[in-house]
Formats: C-alpha cells, sequence, structure tokens
C-alpha cells in the first residue's frame, strides 16, 4: 500500500522486485490517489513489470474513517481481498525488504512447517535519508509465538516482516473498522497455527518519517486506536461465543481506557474525564459478565 511515498515508492518496489524466490509471485500495488508524484511512479512500474505487478488505483473518497480519522483500511483490504496467492507477505511504500531471499527464506519454512500460520523477522528502523537510528532495538521480539498467543496479540511482528498462509477468505469485515489491523490479522491467524521468529533473514528497514501516518499521530490518539480496537474485536469475540478471547480484549481495552483517564486528568480535561469513568464502569460491568460465561 502506498501513498504520498514519491521519495521513497521506488526503492520499495525494487527490494520487492529484487526478490529470489523458486516460485511464482505477484506484487499487489495499491496506490491512494497520492497529489506527489507516487501515483505517476507507480504507473511507470506496472507498465514496465506488467507480469509481476497488478497496480490498483484507487480514490480518496473510498477512504475509510475511524475515529474521525483518514486511514489506510480501504486500500490494505482491497489488496488482501484480490490475493490469489498462497501466501502473502506485507511492504508499505515507504518501507524496504533488504535481503532478496526474504520471500524464499520464509516460503521453504511454511512449505515445511504445516503447524505454523505465520513467520517473521528482524527490522531495523530508519529516517528518511534511509539511515539506520535503532537498530539495537529493532522490532524487539526475538521469540516465537504459540498459536493461543497469537490469538491473543500483546506484542507482535511488524507487518513489514511478516509472511503467511493465505486465509484472507476468513477475515472478517470488521477488520475495516479499527486502525491497527495488524493486531486482528494476527488473532485471526492464531486460529491456523502458530508463529516462527526466523533468525537467517536480514532485518528490513522501516522508515520513520514527518509523513507516516502512525509516526505523526499523538499519544491521546494512539492509545484511542488501542482502546477502539480491542473494544471491537472483543465485540467480535463474544459475538462468536469466544468468550476467553472476548475477555482478554476487553480487560485491554479496560487498560487503555484507565490510561486514557490518568491523561485526561493529568490535563486537567474535567468533562473527558469524567466521560472516561463511564466508559471505565461499563467495562467493568462488561467483565464480570464475561467472566461469568466463562464457567459454562
Amino acid at each position: 500500500q502506498t501513498y504520498q511515498h514519491k521519495n521513497f515508492i521506488s526503492e520499495c518496489l525494487d527490494g520487492i522486485l529484487a526478490q529470489k524466490v523458486d516460485c511464482d509471485y505477484e506484487i499487489l500495488l495499491g496506490e491512494d490517489e497520492s497529489t506527489d508524484g507516487t501515483r505517476e511512479i507507480c504507473i511507470e512500474y506496472a507498465k514496465k513489470h506488467p507480469d509481476k505487478i497488478r497496480l490498483f488505483l484507487h480514490k480518496r473518497e473510498n477512504q475509510i474513517k475511524v475515529l474521525g480519522q483518514p486511514s489506510s483500511n480501504f486500500n490494505a483490504l482491497y489488496n488482501l481481498y484480490n490475493s490469489k496467492g498462497k501466501y502473502v507477505a506485507f511492504c508499505e511504500g515507504d518501507d524496504v525488504w533488504a535481503d532478496p531471499l526474504k520471500l524464499q527464506k520464509q516460503f521453504e519454512f511454511l512449505e515445511m512447517n504445516s503447524n505454523y500460520s505465520i513467520c517473521y523477522h528482524d527490522y531495523d528502523v530508519i529516517n528518511h535519508k534511509g539511515e539506520i537510528i535503532d537498530s539495537d532495538k529493532r522490532n524487539g521480539l526475538f521469540q516465537d509465538f504459540s498459536a493461543e498467543e497469537l490469538m491473543k496479540p500483546w506484542i507482535h511482528p511488524a507487518t513489514l516482516t511478516i509472511f503467511y498462509r493465505n486465509m484472507h477468505s476468513e477475515i472478517p469485515l470488521e477488520m475495516a473498522e479499527i486502525m491497527n489491523l495488524d493486531i486482528f490479522l494476527y488473532s485471526i491467524l492464531g486460529h491456523y497455527g502458530s508463529g516462527k521468529y526466523l533468525t537467517n533473514i536480514e532485518p528490513a528497514h522501516y522508515r520513520v518519517h514527518d509523513k507516516g501516518m502512525w509516526s505523526n499521530a499523538n499519544l491521546l490518539l494512539k492509545i484511542r486506536y488501542k482502546v477502539h480496537a480491542y473494544s471491537h474485536m472483543a465485540t467480535y469475540y463474544y459475538k462468536k461465543e469466544e468468550f476467553s478471547i472476548a475477555s482478554t480484549f476487553k480487560k485491554r481495552a479496560l487498560k487503555y481506557n484507565r490510561y486514557l483517564l490518568f491523561l485526561y486528568c493529568k490535563r486537567f480535561e474535567v468533562i473527558h474525564a469524567a466521560k472516561q469513568t463511564k466508559v471505565i464502569l461499563k467495562n467493568l460491568k462488561d467483565l464480570k459478565f464475561l467472566k461469568k460465561l466463562n464457567l459454562f
């Protein structure tokens, strides 16, 4: 997916096209009507590589808003629902795959290990110039995940590192209603197997710059996104009668709601604090109800 990535999209696509894989693969390129020249670059690449690139040119009016804020959900989900491959990998238009054997190594692992639904690796944080600025932290995972841990993701891989089995026919439309699509995706994948951290892949490059959607979101908005996501996922699993998973996400929503209350009090936003207290009380009531359901 790409939007306003004129300075980065060529490097991104070059990293994907450089992949050396024993199987066929296609690039689903969703362009979200950029105004900086990104669209023209994408069209040029699609014409040059018609055997590899399927280009989707979207319009801004198709955009899905979350909590009143624009999101890339339509672009992302359009790509996912149009994917034909056995496996899927992500690379946003401002990120870079550095290892030309990334896809091959991940493909081989999942082909040989049917009990895993996803595999992933490290990444380095780079700036707008491509300079590594956070190599010592990377994604902070360095671990495998059981299927249950994936279903209830707390920490999770970065999307530019993941490679997973295509089960998009099972992805609910509720994913479009939250900003943190990756959390929902990992939770669904947990129903199909475990997660494997691969050590033999050169770190990908996650770019932080002043036009990045997530990088630019302030702390308060990021916390609201988390609450919104966990609340929606709790509702989804409640409807599916998977009450244990619903309880987990309801507890996480409560945790972040309490953090929001703290922030509102710290900023002396009395009205918001009062409303947040009511939300927390409702969360506690819902958790008591879910606890009763889990007993049966």
